[in-house]
């Protein structure tokens, strides 16, 4: 395959993503992550202690943390982007394997624990990477 139409594909997924990062309500993203990776999984990756409120979140209860819903959004658009391209398995594989352009760490982990502001751009480079090689 032409690289420069991997690396197009790789954009393509990553701006459709992202324009439904935006638009999909959080009760649908929250619905969405739970579903696709276990309430367990998603809260910590989240940074959320307590996987009751994932599911008060994709049940429409509001979140009262601008961080943890500002890392849903992230986490949504990741999930999003990769399972355009492949599926949602390799969605899950990509948020807990370590991954090297990301220290070694689990994309899961960074979005724990850094703040989403950091976090989004890295994790963002790291999907891409995954998508275009």
């Amino acid at each position: 395959m032409d690289l420069s139409l991997t690396r197009e594909r790789a954009h393509d997924a990553l701006e459709q993503a992202h324009k439904l990062s935006v638009r999909t309500p959080v009760v649908e993203q929250a619905a969405t992550v739970q579903n696709l990776l276990g309430s367990r999984l998603a809260s910590a990756a989240l940074g959320i202690n307590n996987t009751r409120t994932l599911l008060r979140w994709s049940q429409g209860g509001c979140s009262r943390r601008e961080v943890a819903e500002h890392r849903l959004q992230i986490l949504y658009h990741l999930v999003t982007a990769i399972s355009l391209i492949y599926d949602d398995r390799v969605a899950v594989a990509f948020l807990r394997g370590s991954n090297p352009s990301l220290d070694n760490q689990a994309p899961m982990e960074v979005l724990a624990a850094e703040r989403p502001a950091r976090a989004g751009p890295r994790l963002l480079a790291a999907v891409e990477l995954l998508l275009s090689g």
